[in-house]
């Protein structure tokens, strides 16, 4: 299988997009996705004060990373199957540098489906306080539905994104043009 497409070292800034219902045209989410998540930091993170697993809608869980760390994995897995399993959305709003590892800790892909990864500290551009966001080797076995936006701390650290998606990317739109 090829991937429909491969994002890498773009610094990409697109609006979320709504998602309502499922998460492509005819494709249903697997009965049971379990989130896991991991750091680079020393020990373990803790809910919630690190991040936050919201199962309201148990068929595609949200994420949001609280703790600023630069290397966050996230991935789903079917709690039944332990097949790759979908997420909903990924955010991380919180006033440090965030760097996201769509995959398991042994570089397996971390989710069949994701409506949307939306890393956007705060403080990035306002208050003279560099915070950054960044998606690094990540792998999508299905479709990307919503927005991906990231955003790099205005002299060009951040931003970054290597993603391989296999499925349908329609729902990114088109990066905007950024003068360097």
């Amino acid at each position: 299988m090829q991937p429909k497409a491969e994002f890498a070292k773009a610094a990409i800034q697109v609006p979320v997009h709504a998602i309502i219902g499922v998460l492509a045209a005819g494709v249903p989410a697997l009965a049971a996705p379990q989130i896991f998540v991991d750091w680079g930091l020393p020990g373990t993170p803790q809910q919630p004060a690190d991040y936050e697993v919201d199962y309201s809608n148990p068929s595609v869980p949200d994420v949001e990373l609280k703790t600023g760390d630069t290397t966050w994995y996230v991935w789903s897995r079917d709690s039944v199957t332990e097949e790759v399993s979908d997420i909903g959305d990924i955010e991380a709003y919180g006033f440090a540098d965030y760097g996201l590892v769509l995959a398991d800790l042994d570089g397996e892909p971390g989710a069949r489906h994701v409506q949307s990864v939306v890393l956007t500290p705060e403080g990035a551009y306002d208050s003279g306080i560099s915070a950054y966001s960044g998606l690094i080797p990540s792998t999508i076995t299905g479709n990307l539905t919503g927005g991906l936006t990231l955003q790099d701390e205005g002299g060009g650290i951040g931003g970054y994104c290597q993603l391989t998606v296999y499925g349908d990317v329609s729902g990114i739109g088109t990066p905007p043009d950024r003068p360097r």
